[in-house]
């Protein structure tokens, strides 16, 4: 769709009477194709090797340049990193704030630091600059006033690794750390500010009337100054801006108002814009992800599907009951194109005419008894909603008669009660696995563990159990078991179940079986990410029962060893590659490994067969933010695609299944879905549910040269380094 066929949308930056107007071209003005240009230059240009980039990316290091940059200040390495476009905007109440935003554009406080509560800009100003020569007290108000209007310092965010300005005593002091600390591995917010150093041409634009943007690149300019960085040319993009450069292009506020089906325009064209409002694209791609499935005789499912239950937004295809999994790539917003309601959502059947919603989310209380009771003696025709505790929130200490038989015939409920049922969480899985697990215990009369097994392979069903629910429903299992309308046909299912104090008692004198592998594992299964793809950590792999349980008989070692497994014996494949840093990279489907004089192997992977299980171990690959994994991934790969291509699953872990192992299955999954690197990392980012996936700078910097490898035929693919860690910053600021 065009910008100018989206209602209320303008893809003008002035008002109409201003954008008449001729522009004259000043020394600080740039058009729209020349912006094109320069950004379409920089995304052509290669990725310099890591061994280039990094350790300086990491951010914490007293360098404010590369060495080599230093060294050879116009080579063509550097040719990703010379452009930087910034928005100027101060809130304008006629457009939506998010609104009017040029691709691969960041904002003030990607760049700059904020102004402190306790921060006085005056105070602030005047001491950084006392020391420079030639700063006219003209120079120092002006810099005040242009702070004041866009609440930043004219410090750089990467300035609290090299000099940040400390109100308690007024000065500016060294806060200088090692770059080889844990934490700095994963600082995606500085990249922004980290090309920045490197930029050589900075636009700069706005989409309101009175334009700010000489008075930004004013403090733009003092923070280059004062950071000790080299010259950058600064422009005003002016005139009418194209379609082309627009990723999310001015809506007026009054298109919030009128929707024609669930999404609003505003709503359609940030989803285009895959530069920017990644938590808006998560939450869609959850919903999509673990819309309403049936499990037995209830339904469960999102926030989401009860949304659009309430609303009356219905299919009428009835033919199909549940959507696809939710591992396959089908069943995801990342590659919709057609962007309508059926497209990003699975909208339910109008056979699902839902009339019992059970609510489960953080901080709900138990129903109570006598509600629940009442409902089980009259069931009535119209909705009726009641919420239960998330999962995680049920302890072994909560657990007395009252709220046991609560939890009792809340499953009776749910299995006898004659209308529809939903049961339904924020995210569809977080908060419904504990509920969930316990019906199906109650209704199928089967152990906790037969029950896990089952909701993973036979319903297909996301859910994410945590270790005291695992401990409280091998508690309850007996119990639940007990008084299964398996075992008891012909109670009167209008009857309330009751339990008596003997019954109760005894529940806290059972053992939980020590030999349950979700017990061993202290949580939920591996992660399944595609039909062949599973992602998990070292315990999973610690469990090969597990495995075999879920049909897995392939496993990936990312630099972790599996005790069970000795590398050595029966190695039935072994090869030794050399660093990233000594390949030739090339456009094509593999790299051309070149030996050098100084070349010294890097990690080794060997594949081993032992006890019904093929092993591929990667050695001396460790999660530091120094040990590259691109020169791995095509035998890696390469082993996946023998798995996939004899319909068998491959299991992919490290030592906690968030970096190292998640970096593989976000490669298979740019290759087998033919898609970007911030597409491929939200898919995967989704599908790992309740754990949050952290790849290292490194891995992702390597992820975007392997981008450039595949050349994927995904029209949004963003080629930009420091968008793509905007965006993962962007995601990891609602969780870490």
């Amino acid at each position: 769709m065009q910008v100018d066929q989206i209602p209320e949308i303008t893809s003008k930056r002035q008002s109409e009477s201003l954008s008449q107007m001729p522009f004259k071209r000043g020394k600080d003005t740039i058009f729209s194709e020349e912006v094109w240009q320069l950004l379409n230059n920089q995304w052509k240009s290669p990725l310099p090797d890591a061994s280039v980039m990094f350790p300086w990316l990491h951010g914490d290091t007293q360098e404010v340049l590369p060495q080599r940059y230093v060294d050879e200040p116009y080579h063509s390495d550097f040719d990703r990193f010379v452009v930087s476009v910034i928005r100027s905007n101060i809130r304008d109440n006629k457009y939506i704030e998010n609104s009017g935003l040029l691709k691969s554009s960041l904002e003030v406080f990607d760049i700059l630091l904020p102004i402190g509560k306790e921060t006085t800009i005056d105070t602030v100003v005047k001491d950084l600059l006392k020391s420079l020569e030639g700063v006219s007290e003209e120079d120092v108000l002006q810099l005040i006033e242009d702070c004041s209007l866009f609440e930043a310092m004219p410090l750089l965010k990467t300035d609290p690794f090299h000099s940040v300005y400390n109100s308690d005593n007024n000065c500016v002091r060294n806060n200088y750390q090692k770059w080889k600390q844990p934490r700095t591995f994963r600082r995606f917010d500085l990249q922004p500010s980290l090309q920045f150093h490197l930029t050589k041409h900075c636009i700069v634009y706005c989409v309101t009337d009175s334009c700010c943007c000489d008075r930004l690149i004013n403090v733009l300019k003092w923070a280059r100054r004062l950071a000790k960085l080299p010259e950058c040319q600064f422009k005003i993009l002016r005139g009418e801006i194209q379609d082309k450069l627009w990723g999310t292009p001015p809506i007026l506020l009054s298109s919030l108002q009128t929707k024609k089906g669930l999404c609003s325009d505003f709503d359609l064209a940030t989803f285009k814009n895959w530069d920017r409002d990644m938590y808006y694209t998560e939450r869609l791609e959850v919903s999509k992800m673990s819309s309403a499935t049936k499990v037995e005789n209830i339904w469960c499912g999102n926030s989401t599907d009860a949304e659009i239950w309430k609303i009356g937004k219905f299919t009428e295809n009835d033919t199909l009951e549940t959507p696809t999994t939710y591992y396959e790539p089908s069943n995801s917003v990342v590659n919709a194109t057609d962007l309508n309601d059926n497209a990003l959502f699975n909208i339910p059947s109008k056979t699902n005419d839902w009339r019992l919603f059970i609510n489960c989310f953080e901080n709900a209380q138990l129903p109570s008894l006598e509600k629940i009771s009442e409902l089980i003696k009259h069931p009535v025709d119209t909705p009726v909603w009641l919420s239960f505790p998330s999962s995680g929130s049920i302890g072994l200490g909560n657990l007395n008669l009252d709220s046991i038989q609560t939890i009792l015939n809340v499953c009776h409920l749910l299995e006898f009660y004659p209308q529809n049922k939903l049961v339904f969480s924020p995210d569809g899985y977080t908060e419904t696995s504990f509920l969930l697990v316990a019906y199906l215990i109650f209704k199928l009369d089967k152990s906790l563990d037969e029950v896990i097994f089952d909701l993973h392979k036979k319903y297909d069903r996301p859910f994410f159990l945590f270790l005291i629910d695992i401990q409280v429903l091998s508690h309850l299992e007996t119990l639940l078991r007990q008084y299964s309308p398996m075992r008891n046909e012909t109670t009167d299912p209008k009857l309330p179940l009751t339990i008596d104090a003997d019954t109760f008692s005894k529940i806290f004198f059972i053992k939980p079986p020590t030999d349950s592998p979700f017990l061993k594992c202290k949580g939920p299964l591996p992660s399944r990410i595609l039909p062949h793809l599973y992602l998990g950590s070292l315990k999973h792999a610690q469990c090969p029962e597990m495995l075999k349980e879920l049909g897995i008989r392939n496993i990936i070692s990312v630099g972790e060893s599996v005790s069970w497994c000795r590398p050595r014996s029966n190695t039935v494949n072994e090869e030794i590659t050399l660093p990233a840093r000594n390949m030739e990279r090339k456009r094509s489907n593999s790299f051309n490994v070149l030996p050098t004089a100084n070349s010294q192997a890097a990690s080794v992977i060997n594949i081993t067969e032992q006890d019904g299980f093929r092993v591929c171990h990667i050695d001396n690959l460790g999660d530091n933010g120094m040990d590259p994994m691109l020169h791995q991934l095509d035998m890696v790969l390469d082993f996946i695609d023998q798995c996939y291509r004899k319909n068998e699953a491959v299991f992919v872990h490290c030592m906690v299944g968030v970096s190292r192992s998640a970096t593989v299955c976000i490669a298979e999954c740019m290759k087998r879905l033919d898609c970007g690197l911030l597409k491929a990392y939200l898919y995967v980012r989704v599908r790992r549910l309740n754990i949050i996936i952290q790849p290292s700078l490194m891995f992702v910097y390597e992820l975007l040269k392997w981008q450039e490898l595949y050349e994927s035929h995904d029209p949004d693919v963003t080629w930009d380094w420091n968008m793509i860690c905007r965006c993962i910053s962007q995601l990891n600021s609602n969780y870490i």
